[in-house]
């Protein structure tokens, strides 16, 4: 167990991690989520006396709590319930997980269906095909096994890494069997998931930060592998706190590491926009009544503390093209009023239409950019709603 727990703490601090939890984002909750189903659900696996209500209630919460951090928790929630009807076939036990796992995603689900009229929002439908995000999943995972992130060419030796794993794994005898297919099934069904999710609504690549939890239980299964070898080891005590020394070591590397990126992406040059005093003059000459659209609404709302919305984007996440929106925002322009759009030289990455593309002939000026349209009011004709074009900042309405 202590070879198993340092081994899962080493991924702490592989770049691929440690860029995760260093983002302010629902991932690093999520992976931390999923590392404990995995070792939960090990447990009932490994231990037919703990095939109990508690133990399967705890697992279930877990898997509950993942759907609430992101919806790729919809695998664990299936998960559970798939393991519980596998282990145990008692009616009782499963219908105790499944009401555990399932009711708190269907308040989310209820709760969106009834603020959006969607089970999961509005979404649209995904322009990724599943080979292409098949591949995207592959190389992400072949990236692990060479260090991600490396250069192109060690893909290839990552792939071989991993062929090689899996063969050494089958051939070497696992004490705890069971263990160690249900981690391989849990190492190999989400990125399968995560596939088929990216194929039928828009998703982001998928790279490390949405295939981490597929690495956990890989790696809980390489300490199954190893536990009979360290049990041969004649000092049992010294064994633990080698464990110890490198769960720490691995904590303390990650948080290191997790600082000096941090610092460096705090040092960057777009990130001057949150102390200009050109941004902040500009944006104070905006009169109140003027609805403000711009490429950096939290920017706005930073130093003005009034709401924002987005200008309209091309893309949504990186698998979806929007080439009605643009269409739309031009004829909204005409009729709403004051509108004013804002343009930060310098903008957080986005699938957003350039400043030219909403306003011809515009030229985007070092900080900031400001453009009033229909300085006079609105126009008699109806408009659609702004928030078509993207929520505002969230942070004042």
């Amino acid at each position: 167990m202590w070879v198993r727990l340092s081994l899962l703490a080493v991924v702490a601090f592989v770049v691929a991690g440690t860029g995760v939890f260093t983002a302010a984002l629902s991932d690093p909750l999520f992976a931390a989520l999923a590392a404990v189903f995995v070792l939960v659900t090990a447990r009932l696996v490994d231990r037919p006396s703990d095939r109990t209500g508690p133990w399967f209630a705890l697992a279930g919460s877990v898997a509950a709590l993942s759907f609430v951090a992101k919806y790729s928790g919809a695998f664990y929630v299936a998960a559970i319930i798939g393991l519980v009807v596998v282990l145990t076939r008692r009616a009782r036990l499963v219908i105790v997980t499944a009401l555990v796992a399932l009711g708190v995603p269907t308040i989310v689900l209820a709760w969106n269906q009834a603020a959006t009229g969607s089970l999961m929002g509005q979404r649209l439908p995904s322009a990724i095909s599943p080979v292409a995000n098949a591949k995207d999943a592959a190389v992400t995972l072949a990236r692990f096994f060479a260090l991600w992130p490396a250069p192109k060419m060690l893909e290839a030796v990552g792939f071989i890494a991993f062929v090689v794993a899996v063969l050494v794994l089958r051939s070497r005898p696992v004490r705890h069997r069971s263990v160690a297919i249900w981690l391989g099934v849990l190492a190999a069904g989400f990125p399968i998931f995560m596939v088929i999710s990216a194929s039928t609504a828009p998703l982001n690549s998928l790279d490390s930060r949405l295939l981490l939890p597929a690495l956990l239980p890989f790696v809980a299964l390489v300490g199954c592998v190893i536990d009979p070898w360290a049990e041969r080891v004649t000092s049992q005590v010294a064994l633990r706190q080698i464990g110890i020394v490198a769960g720490v070591g691995a904590v303390s590397i990650a948080g290191g590491v997790g600082l000096l990126l941090s610092v460096q992406h705090a040092t960057q040059d777009d990130m001057t926009v949150w102390n200009d005093p050109k941004i902040s003059q500009a944006l104070a000459e905006i009169k109140p009544s003027s609805r403000i659209h711009s490429n950096a609404p939290d920017v706005v709302w930073f130093y003005t503390d009034r709401d924002a919305y987005w200008t309209p984007s091309e893309t949504a996440y990186q698998s979806t093209y929007r080439p009605k929106e643009l269409p739309a925002f031009l004829e909204y322009m005409k009729c709403a009023g004051p509108v004013s759009i804002v343009w930060l030289y310098h903008p957080p990455d986005s699938g957003l239409y350039s400043i030219q593309s909403i306003v011809p002939g515009a030229i985007a000026h070092d900080p900031i950019t400001v453009i009033v349209k229909n300085a006079r009011g609105a126009s008699s004709k109806s408009c659609v709603n702004p928030r078509s074009f993207g929520q505002g900042t969230g942070l004042r309405s």
